[in-house]
């Protein structure tokens, strides 16, 4: 299928099921409803209180150089960087960019995996960045694509670099590929991992959550990967060293879970290379969380990838 069709059947022409009843999209994009483990008032909170204490307890364990500046673009572009006990000139490198729906959160709370990545002999980098209403969301992906930049030429000889998006974070993990391709390294092995993102940010205009955003139909558009002049570039810096593995938890919303199969549908209509892994017994939030436990699937599936790039 050539990609014009592609983009027409799974974005231009798709309307999804939230799309069609307005009365429940808030729901549908409100993951602190569809979760069973907590109520909806706790949840979140949980769940930043979690992911926080992870990160301190990895910045009081492990080598980490912290408040990294990688631009000058805002006040909170800093990083911070985990090393393994043995770092070489090639040593890959695995990224996380945190959720928090482009408006809450930091890098306080970015460092959750780093113990289990480090361990498995990767550089792990816990990206922060500013937040909406402050800035747009432009501001925001043009900020995390210059923190790609700066990663790629700081460690210019790895073999490979990961990026790992949970929610708004797999959106700007996604929006790393839409640069132009003179400023993307089309040869350096990439794994996108999308855990239960948004790339289709139409629905979430009409919902609550753009209160802060402040995102038009046009805007919304501009900032979707799936939207034409996006997944071109996608698609252009995808073809020869990347891979897309697409995340959902089994208790994410039909809504995200649309956004998930659609965009997977759509990269592999396209012949880029990618998984889809539903993950079992979890929710939106303890599906990073659960980083934590050097047992959990999603660690196999980022030493997998390790391996497979180590290998090449």
């Amino acid at each position: 299928m050539d990609i014009l069709t592609v983009i027409e059947k799974y974005y231009t022409k798709h309307k999804s099921q939230s799309l069609d009843d307005s009365a429940n999209l808030d729901k549908q994009y409100s993951p602190s409803q569809w979760a069973t483990r907590l109520t909806p008032e706790t949840i979140v909170g949980n769940h930043v209180e979690t992911m926080v204490s992870a990160t301190k307890n990895a910045r009081s364990s492990i080598n980490c150089e912290t408040g990294v500046k990688y631009s000058d673009l805002g006040p909170n572009c800093l990083l911070d960087i985990y090393k393994p006990e043995e770092v070489t000139k090639g040593t890959p490198v695995f990224v996380y960019i945190h959720g928090g729906y482009w408006q809450e959160c930091s890098r306080d709370v970015s460092g959750h995996a780093a113990e289990s990545v480090t361990k498995m002999g990767a550089i792990y980098v816990g990206i922060g960045y500013d937040l909406c209403p402050s800035v747009s969301m432009s501001e925001i992906v043009a900020q995390v694509q210059a923190a790609f930049q700066f990663i790629r030429h700081k460690f210019p000889y790895t073999v490979g670099i990961h990026i790992m998006g949970h929610s708004a974070g797999a959106h700007l993990a996604t929006m790393v590929l839409a640069q132009h391709s003179h400023d993307f390294p089309s040869l350096l092995p990439v794994t996108i991992y999308a855990v239960s993102g948004i790339f289709d940010l139409r629905p979430i205009v009409e919902t609550s959550v753009n209160n802060a955003l402040k995102l038009t139909i046009d805007d919304a558009e501009a900032m979707s990967p799936m939207d034409p002049t996006n997944f071109k570039k996608i698609y252009a810096n995808s073809r020869q060293s990347t891979r897309f593995i697409i995340c959902i938890a089994e208790n994410d919303s039909p809504a995200f879970h649309d956004q998930s199969l659609r965009f997977y549908e759509m990269l592999n209509a396209t012949g880029v290379r990618c998984d889809f892994i539903e993950f079992e017994n979890t929710d939106h939030f303890n599906i990073v969380e659960k980083s934590t436990d050097p047992n959990y699937l999603m660690n196999d599936v980022i030493k997998n990838q390790l391996s497979s790039l180590s290998s090449n």
